[in-house]
């Protein structure tokens, strides 16, 4: 059984997904910044960070903490 928390994370994911990102009016010359993080530590999934069942995971507690997100493809 899901936890009733989960819904209330997973609307969270939902509503940071859909938001529409901004050109930012800093700009270099160069390159576009825009006004939000394309990846974050909120975007990794909730099934990810929670145990989603209530018998093993009463208080919905993170299992998988995630401080930071790597982009593979700036590094190259």
């Amino acid at each position: 059984m899901l936890h009733k928390q989960y819904d209330v994370e997973q609307a969270k994911v939902e509503r940071l997904i859909s938001r529409k990102n901004q050109k930012s009016s800093i700009y270099n010359g160069i390159y576009d910044r825009y006004e939000y993080p394309v990846l974050t530590r909120e975007f990794v999934p909730v099934h990810w960070r929670y145990d989603l069942d209530e018998k093993t995971n009463p208080y919905f507690m993170e299992r998988l903490g995630v401080n930071a997100v790597m982009n593979a493809g700036a590094i190259f």
